[in-house]
């Protein structure tokens, strides 16, 4: 019979005195299940008393991941894995900026906005031939591609337009192509999704503030003081289950204690976890410049920090909307 131990990956959320949320760090599962269930298979693991053959229960605990063979090396998979994704170049990650256009007035964007531009012709070419030469030197085998901005979708026509000669080349030379958009949503209806997909656009993400107070202040919509985020709300309510949603949401001093209460507002309205996910990360500013509004520097979480704050909010999320 072969041994096994527990996951060195696993977390224990208390949920109650009757159940837990068992959470695994390396493969991203989470489950709820009773804890007296959870700490028997721990005490039988220690003894060596646990058949995989005909515990169907802990058989799935074991497929999950939650439980592991005694001689794997986890932590030496995970290294194992870094150092050869370092050096492996079949695949392509791009991050497009299609413009630096925006229809909000962000107080933390760090994008120089004083010179505007959309994609132009010469930097649509030099896209494709080095996309071209890259796949000449290494034989690409994946592509993937993020839309970026300012706000991409103003200039969702270039998009479309590089997406599918983007794609032309990859189904003549067999590479696998993929893209996400990271937007704010404003002009993401039911439409847009569907032409995005047609490009092969398979999830979007979104950035928000937990609350339209909060929105107002750091968010507004260019040119006013006004919030934007009933509408931002909506359009993901609408295209809710079109296409996986990640919603982006910048931790900072200012709204992390606002966040648990709209992971509640998404899952009253049926969008967390099912359809909608946080991807949740600390404010920072990647460089300073003269459009930069210097009082948020005071709102911005330092390593330490940060670490204690995301803990407590994921405990706390997760005990309220399970």
């Amino acid at each position: 019979m072969n041994r096994i131990k527990v996951s060195q990956y696993n977390f224990v959320i208390n949920l109650n005195e009757d159940s837990l949320l068992l959470y695994n760090s390396r493969n991203n599962n989470l489950i709820k299940l009773e804890r007296d269930i959870y700490f028997n298979y721990v005490i039988k693991v220690s003894k060596g008393d646990v058949n995989l053959k005909t515990d169907d229960d802990f058989k799935k605990l074991h497929e999950l991941g939650f439980f592991v063979n005694y001689n794997r090396d986890e932590r030496g998979e995970i290294l194992i894995n870094f150092e050869k994704n370092k050096y492996c170049f079949d695949s392509l990650n791009l991050t497009i900026a299609i413009t630096n256009e925006c229809n909000l007035n962000c107080v933390f964007c760090y994008v120089n906005k004083e010179n505007t531009y959309k994609l132009s012709l010469k930097n649509y070419k030099n896209i494709i031939n080095f996309i071209k030469r890259y796949y000449d030197d290494y034989k690409i085998k994946n592509l993937f591609i993020t839309w970026s901005g300012g706000e991409p979708l103003i200039d969702i026509d270039n998009i479309i337009k590089l997406s599918q000669e983007v794609i032309k080349f990859c189904s003549k030379n067999n590479i696998c192509y993929e893209a996400n958009v990271v937007t704010n949503a404003v002009l993401l209806d039911k439409e847009t999704v569907k032409s995005l997909q047609k490009v092969k656009v398979s999830n979007v993400q979104i950035s928000i503030e937990p609350t339209e107070i909060l929105d107002s202040v750091s968010r507004p919509i260019k040119n006013t003081n006004e919030s934007n985020f009933n509408n931002t709300y909506e359009n993901i309510k609408n295209i809710a289950g079109l296409i996986p949603i990640v919603l982006r949401i910048a931790l900072s001093k200012k709204n992390f204690n606002q966040i648990v209460g709209f992971a509640e507002k998404l899952k009253n309205d049926n969008l967390f976890f099912n359809k909608v996910n946080f991807a949740l990360g600390p404010l920072h500013i990647p460089y300073l410049n003269s459009q930069l509004d210097y009082g948020i520097l005071k709102d911005i979480f330092d390593s330490r920090e940060y670490s204690k704050v995301y803990l407590i909010f994921m405990r706390s999320c997760l005990i309220k909307i399970s």
